[in-house]
């Protein structure tokens, strides 16, 4: 049986092969294993880089749909959807801080 750490080894050596920037991107993020965290990855970015996902969603993909999911977070940090969400809507990216923090703290935030 294939560990998290397997599979998401063999996704980076894939998207390496693919798309060197944006592995390169991936290879320098910290990644965080939640199994809390509903969609496959989720981005948090602040003084570091956070890479959240899923052990079992993520395990339950195919090999071309976890390249897929580690492109689509990279894609969000290249198009800096992460600062223009803070101006653009600033009332939601706050609530999905509460929502990370709950999920890296284990409390509740108001």
């Amino acid at each position: 049986m294939n560990t998290i750490r397997d599979v998401y080894a063999k996704a980076v050596i894939d998207l390496l092969q693919k798309n060197p920037y944006f592995a390169t991107v991936v290879m320098n993020m910290n990644v965080v294993l939640n199994n809390k965290v509903t969609q496959t990855a989720a981005m948090n970015v602040t003084k570091t880089m956070n890479l959240y996902i899923n052990p079992k969603f993520f395990i339950s993909l195919s090999e071309k749909e976890r390249v897929a999911i580690l492109e689509h977070e990279i894609w969000h940090l290249v198009s800096d959807h992460i600062s223009r969400a803070k101006v653009l809507e600033p009332e939601l990216v706050k609530k999905s801080e509460n929502i990370i923090d709950i999920f890296k703290n284990k409390k509740r935030v108001v």
